[in-house]
């Protein structure tokens, strides 16, 4: 069981109606390629895993576990 706040459901709901537009169904990634020749698959996870480094670099308070 995971628990999720009020305003990330609101950022995961704005993403599913912008998925919705772009043409993803429900059989895609919740977060698919959006472009290229792998469109609709899943994302390399060295890709999501730079991503979020970089992400935490921008926030010196946070943590990485």
């Amino acid at each position: 069981l995971c628990g999720i706040d009020r305003t990330a459901l609101e950022e995961v709901d704005r993403w599913m109606d912008e998925r919705r537009a772009r043409g993803f169904t429900d059989d895609q990634p919740l977060f698919p390629v959006v472009e290229g020749q792998t469109k609709g698959g899943p994302l390399n996870q060295a890709y999501v895993d730079q991503v979020a480094a970089e992400e935490v670099a921008l926030c010196p308070t946070s943590t990485v576990p």
